[in-house]
């Protein structure tokens, strides 16, 4: 199908492995570029529960409310 990845048995699917993680400290951007120096690739999560994060649409968001 288009736009599906598709991964057979006799295929090596296996793209990396995680073998440790770690937190950042929250609202630490210093801290977030270090991580990404150091370590390379970075994940985060963010809180969608605010009605102003589900109708944002475009520019900067930034609501005090949203963790």
């Amino acid at each position: 199908q288009e736009g599906f990845c598709h991964c057979g048995k006799s295929e090596n699917c296996s793209l990396a492995h995680i073998e440790s993680f770690g937190d950042v400290q929250r609202d630490n951007s210093t801290a977030l570029k270090i991580a990404l120096a150091t370590y390379g690739p970075v994940s985060v999560a963010v809180n969608t529960d605010p009605k102003t994060f589900k109708f944002y649409s475009d520019g900067i968001y930034d609501d005090t409310s949203c963790s």
